[in-house]
């Protein structure tokens, strides 16, 4: 029953928002470990191999990127370096964070726009 739950949830975030590549991606996971729950499974026990499934997947596909590119773009920051970037993204701002905090010494432009100024 789940799948038929979720599918007018899913539908809801396509029509706020393009459905990204990773986003596609995480959703057919879910899909995919759904299916692998038997029909006999007890709701928190389902509950709670999704739970898990779902950590695992952020861990694995999200937060072990991040850090890759983080230090992949650290170690392209030069002493004397000037940085310019666009707007804000918290992986942006741990990269510059971080080769600040290992001794780089750069400058950092934030080129900025209306209506939102996310690089604040």
């Amino acid at each position: 029953h789940l799948p038929q739950y979720l599918g007018p949830h899913i539908s809801f975030l396509s029509e706020i928002r393009p459905i990204s590549v990773s986003m596609g991606n995480a959703v057919r996971y879910l899909k995919y470990q759904i299916s692998l729950i038997g029909i006999d499974m007890q709701d928190l026990d389902a509950k709670a191999r999704l739970i898990n499934r779902i950590e695992k997947f952020i861990h694995d596909r999200i937060e072990v990127a991040r850090d890759a590119i983080s230090s992949v773009a650290q170690s392209k920051i030069r002493d004397g370096d000037v940085i310019m970037t666009y707007a804000g993204s918290r992986l942006v701002l741990k990269v510059l964070t971080e080769a600040k905090q290992n001794g780089t010494d750069f400058r950092v432009v934030v080129v900025d726009s209306r209506p939102k100024f996310e690089g604040r």
